[in-house]
């Protein structure tokens, strides 16, 4: 299914709760991504969102950061850069 996802997104999984009506996995561009009623919470799109907003925050952050507290936020992708960027970090 992967290389169809470069065509247009394919949907994996869909399910849904009480409070959000539709939630999905779908692969776009060989990855996968959430959406929750409709809106990306992870993917290509929102790792490039969040880049460009914590550019400077990881710029300016002291490297010998040992602990990153995230709260309201899904966090998927971003908990990915903070490791990345900080692989020493709980």
């Amino acid at each position: 299914m992967k290389w169809l996802s470069y065509l247009s997104k394919q949907e994996v999984v869909r399910s849904g709760s009480s409070y959000n009506k539709q939630i999905a996995v779908v692969q776009m561009y060989g990855k996968n991504a959430l959406l929750v009623d409709g809106i990306q919470q992870t993917g290509p799109y929102t790792e490039k969102l969040w880049k460009t907003g914590l550019k400077l925050v990881m710029k300016d952050s002291p490297s010998g950061v040992s602990s990153i507290l995230v709260f309201g936020v899904g966090g998927g992708t971003v908990f990915k850069m903070f490791q990345k960027a900080f692989p020493g970090a709980r």
